[in-house]
């Protein structure tokens, strides 16, 4: 069995400052303190990017002190956020192609682990041209008859949350992107970042998931369409565990002083004689310390089905 950690989005700023009110160094040492006293065995931790929000030599500095506390293994890749270059400055086991892109693939016992860098310098926008393409094929290739998971910042798809869906990777690059992942049935799941929300689905059969950062979180909101509200929500990290025959995730929420599991919600793919029109469904529930958790089940088709686990809670607008 293989067990992995997914963490994403920390937005580390240097020990002084604050962001948005929170100290996400503090957050960031909440996870790891909890991955080492409870999942210590992990056979990997993979951090899916913004690992800094501004860039600064000061950040991953910071980062790096506090990731040297990690018991288990770690991989990195960047984000929107980071800077290429002062991140493989600090972590020089990240080694950028000729292209100056930061992407590997990871060999474990249960399958491939490919990491893609879903960026380009100079916009928050999504990125996966092709040459990446072209490095990623090669490396599909050499991984037929294994499982493969693939790890990312951005997604090549709408969420339904309008600010970040214009942020993701676009339809010129998306469509080759997904048509090449269509024709590699051993893909087993799309772990990405970017969102600050647990989110999880299939796009193509091929089932996907996101998570809280562990810094700020996004708002949930369906309405704004170029405001991007932010929340003070837990922070969180997912445990996945999967065999030959099955794979569980299971969010991890951080609180500061108290450990609780988030809620967990299954889905089922809709057949291929449903409708395509988009539908929709809320439930609410109430757990013992009176947090609302909402689970959104938003459905289109066959090719793209998602599911929104929201924990509502006062709103801080921070973003």
């Amino acid at each position: 069995m293989m067990k992995l950690i997914h963490l994403t989005d920390p937005h580390i700023v240097p020990e002084h400052e604050t962001l948005f009110g929170l100290k996400p160094y503090q957050r960031l040492r909440l996870a790891i303190d909890s991955i080492n006293r409870e999942h210590g065995d992990a056979d990997l931790v993979v951090i899916t990017g913004d690992l800094t929000h501004k860039g600064q030599p000061e950040a991953y500095q910071l980062l790096k002190q506090e990731l040297s506390n990690l018991l288990p293994p770690l991989a990195l890749l960047p984000g929107n956020h980071d800077d290429n270059g002062y991140l493989c400055e600090y972590f020089p086991e990240l080694q950028t192609d000729s292209e100056d892109f930061i992407q590997r693939r990871l060999t474990l016992p249960a399958g491939e682990l490919i990491l893609l860098d879903t960026t380009i310098p100079g916009t928050h926008i999504g990125h996966y041209g092709e040459q990446k393409r072209k490095w990623l094929e090669a490396e599909l290739k050499a991984s037929h008859g294994r499982d493969v998971y693939l790890f990312a910042h951005h997604t090549p798809f709408d969420m339904g949350l309008k600010p970040l869906d214009n942020l993701r990777i676009p339809d010129v690059d998306a469509a080759p992107f997904i048509s090449l992942l269509r024709q590699h049935s051993n893909i087993k799941h799309y772990f990405f970042g970017h969102l600050h929300r647990p989110l999880s689905g299939s796009f193509h059969g091929i089932p996907f998931s996101t998570l809280r950062g562990t810094a700020h979180q996004v708002w949930l909101d369906f309405t704004s369409q170029t405001e991007i509200p932010g929340s003070h929500e837990q922070a969180a990290f997912v445990l996945s565990l999967s065999t030959r025959t099955m794979s569980l995730f299971i969010p991890m929420t951080l609180w500061t002083t108290l450990r609780n599991s988030a809620s967990m919600m299954a889905f089922q793919q809709p057949n291929s004689d449903e409708s395509h029109h988009s539908t929709a469904h809320k439930a609410e529930t109430e757990n013992k310390k009176g947090t609302r958790l909402g689970a959104f089940s938003i459905q289109s088709g066959d090719e793209l089905v998602i599911v929104v686990q929201a924990c509502i809670k006062q709103r801080c607008q921070i973003l």
